[in-house]
């Protein structure tokens, strides 16, 4: 049976590739695409295996393609080519021969092969394909299995990438792989930080974040070495506005996201596709928004611990926490090697995560309000509203139902002028810096700013609206000194 599911998902493959060049003898198809063909999963990526050196093979199908290869994996000397939705990876053997190759990969679902011009011709039958001893059990009994400890010490990032391909396949760890993982966990630091990031979002882009992996790498450790303050919240005791501590409260809250994405509150349900492709996106840098807010969502009260202070009657704080989870994980994003859009989109959701809450006790939400929610938030503007009504699902106290109906009523008003691209959300400029200064008869500075931006704010609330009464509010701001709030 396992070999009849192979046979038909190669026939698949081998129409995807028609055209492809038949590199040689030599060059073996491994893992991911016979492993995926297996399991039913549509195949988006190739892992090509051949003698070294691998010059000739990446040339022939860079020729092939009209795509140039780049180096993914240093240490294992990997190139990469995208061509067409897929992405081929070219890697030397490791090993004198195949079997003792696959003997060297992570676990066992990853290590099976056969000869890519098999695949190519067509002509697949059962010996064609090799693999280790559990392979095919392991993908039948749904359990994911390192092949050694070894292997895992050889490259650390099998450790993180065991919890992704776990979420992913939907397996479940098997005890000694477990074990293993938190033996090692400390070695995950000797991976490059910029392979730990592109794992740690592939797992976080998932269409499914499940929190009992998360829960599993805090527990063997992975968690703790890519962000370690947030192993402080861990037993972080919250105020009567929380059930739970702050790191329970965390995965609550992340498990709500995905409850959101799956079932949209009716109140939201007329901008649903809106959210839907903002969370969808993928801008510059590969990861998706939603990974993106994901990460947000698991760091944002990373600053409580820090913050937490207790007054005599008992009375719980965590003043500036949003400010603090900023300066705490900043080195992190460096060390990951976050580019700078990344940082500013998570760094920009964590700081912001409270403004709809302190917003929500306005019914209805006044225009100045809305306009500097979308102001402050921009492109991030409907991730975060998920983001905070995640956060607000997650904070079951004394006062939440009433809590989450005005975080929804607020979230819709917003959703409602950006989606709508209405005159709140984006007021029209009726004087730009230029003719402040002409108008004020000053240089360039700071203050030209703050009167743009009051004038901004003016205009959304429907003040003003034509360009004489915007002379006449700018007069007024330099006779009394005020400037922009937010």
């Amino acid at each position: 049976m396992e070999m009849q599911r192979i046979q038909a998902g190669m026939q698949v493959l081998a129409q995807q590739l028609v055209g492809l060049p038949d590199p040689g003898p030599d060059c073996w198809l491994v893992g991911g695409a016979l492993r995926d063909t297996w399991l039913g999963r549509p195949i988006r990526d190739l892992d090509l295996v051949v003698p070294d050196p691998i010059d000739s093979v990446v040339k022939l199908l860079e020729r092939h393609t009209g795509h140039q290869a780049f180096t993914v994996n240093q240490r294992f000397a990997s190139s990469r080519i995208v061509t067409g939705g897929l992405e081929i990876d070219i890697t030397p053997m490791h090993a004198a021969d195949i079997r003792t190759d696959l003997l060297r990969r992570d676990y066992t679902v990853n290590a099976i092969a056969i000869p890519l011009r098999t695949v190519l011709s067509g002509t697949m039958t059962a010996n064609d394909i090799l693999s280790v001893p559990d392979s095919f059990r392991d993908l039948a009994g749904g359990w994911l299995r390192m092949i050694s400890e070894e292997n895992l010490q050889e490259d650390p990032l099998r450790l993180l990438r065991g919890f992704r391909l776990a979420a992913q396949l939907g397996l479940k760890p098997e005890p000694e792989t477990l074990a293993a993982w938190k033996r090692n966990a400390a070695l995950l630091d000797n991976s490059s930080g910029e392979r730990q990031r592109e794992e740690l979002l592939r797992w976080f882009g998932l269409p499914r974040l499940e929190t009992e992996l998360i829960q599993l790498a805090a527990d063997c450790g992975v968690l703790w070495q890519l962000f370690p303050a947030l192993r402080d919240s861990v037993g972080c005791v919250q105020n009567h506005y929380h059930h739970l501590d702050v790191w329970q409260h965390t995965m609550m809250a992340l498990g709500k996201l995905d409850e959101l994405l799956q079932n949209f509150p009716d109140e939201l349900m007329d901008y649903r596709e809106e959210f839907i492709s903002a969370m969808d996106s993928v801008p510059e840098g590969g990861a998706s928004v939603l990974s993106l807010t994901r990460l947000s969502l698991l760091l944002h009260d990373v600053g409580k611990p820090a913050t937490r202070r207790e007054e005599e009657d008992g009375y719980v704080s965590f003043i500036g926490h949003q400010k603090t989870g900023v300066e705490l994980v900043a080195g992190d994003f460096m060390r990951l090697r976050f580019s700078g859009a990344q940082q500013d989109f998570v760094k920009r959701m964590i700081h912001e995560h409270l403004r709809l809450g302190f917003y929500c006790a306005n019914e209805p939400l006044p225009a100045k309000l809305i306009y500097r929610f979308i102001r402050s938030l921009g492109e991030a503007s409907l991730p975060q509203l998920l983001h905070s009504l995640a956060d607000c699902s997650a904070a079951l106290g004394s006062d939440s139902e009433e809590s989450l109906r005005r975080h929804i009523s607020a979230a819709r008003q917003i959703a409602d002028n950006y989606v709508n691209d209405s005159a709140v959300a984006r007021p029209p400029v009726l004087l730009d810096g230029n003719a402040i200064m002409r108008l004020l008869d000053i240089r360039p500075g700071p203050f030209i700013g703050r009167c743009k931006k009051a004038m901004l704010e003016a205009t959304a609330e429907g003040l003003i609206s034509t360009e004489h009464e915007a002379r006449e509010f700018i007069l007024e701001l330099a006779r009394t000194g005020r400037g922009g709030s937010d």
